[in-house]
């Protein structure tokens, strides 16, 4: 009688199980450390790391891979981390990757609480805020906007208001200074006390509706990410205990 074979080859050693059981949770859930071991080893700014990818460990090391810049040409750039103190099991992989982002958030002065998502406006102050400020950007991108004969001044009727619509036109180069310019810093601060300290990718998507917002809005969406920060700490404080 013919033996039997398993077609699909011997199956895995508990160490390959375990390794590979460690690789794929360490790419599904904490793609934000990885980012950070890129980060602090090897000073890969974050709109390159946040595209991190484990790809081999040994007990002595991480191997990340960042996709090509060019993509899909090119087989991108692989980093070797070290593990230090290296582990004598897989057993020791939790705490030895927990020890690195550690160690990676105290070097890049970042929180441990990681912010993965956007809120919109969720306030009705907040909802009739960014409408002005988007009707502001949109009703002066053009100073001609403002003069008899452009379809924005007969659509509003304008000439009903003749004195305030040359208002608008000789004030448009100022105001669009001032408003861009409070807003760009607004962004910017966002970026650098918040979005840059909770580990949001810069140029991810995330970061963009964030950014946006700020422009938008300004004071509404440092407000929101404050209190999402607060919601994910009491998350996390409850899942420690």
């Amino acid at each position: 009688m013919a033996s039997t074979t398993n077609a699909s080859g011997p199956p895995p050693s508990k160490d390959a199980a375990a390794k590979s059981r460690i690789i794929t949770h360490m790419n599904h859930d904490h793609r934000d450390s990885l980012s950070r071991y890129l980060e602090h080893t090897h000073h890969i700014p974050s709109y390159r790391a946040r595209h991190a990818a484990l790809t081999d460990l040994t007990f002595s090391s991480l191997e990340i891979r960042l996709p090509p810049l060019t993509a899909p040409f090119g087989s991108g750039s692989y980093y070797r981390i070290p593990i230090n103190p290296p582990m004598t099991s897989w057993a020791d992989a939790r705490p030895r990757v927990v020890d690195m982002d550690h160690a990676a958030l105290s070097a890049l002065n970042r929180s441990p609480i990681t912010v993965k998502k956007y809120v919109p406006p969720n306030r009705a102050w907040m909802i009739v805020v960014m409408a002005a400020l988007v009707s502001t950007y949109m009703a002066f991108t053009r100073r001609a906007h403002f003069l008899p004969g452009d379809y924005f001044y007969e659509t509003f009727r304008l000439g009903n208001v003749p004195g305030f619509a040359r208002w608008c036109y000789d004030i448009k180069p100022l105001l669009m200074v001032l408003v861009v310019g409070i807003h760009t810093v607004e962004a910017g601060w966002l970026h650098r006390t918040r979005l840059s300290r909770h580990s949001v990718g810069t140029f991810s998507g995330v970061w963009w509706a964030w950014v946006v917002s700020a422009y938008c809005e300004g004071y509404g969406a440092k407000v929101r990410f404050d209190e999402l920060v607060k919601e994910e700490e009491v998350k996390k404080q409850k899942q420690a205990h």
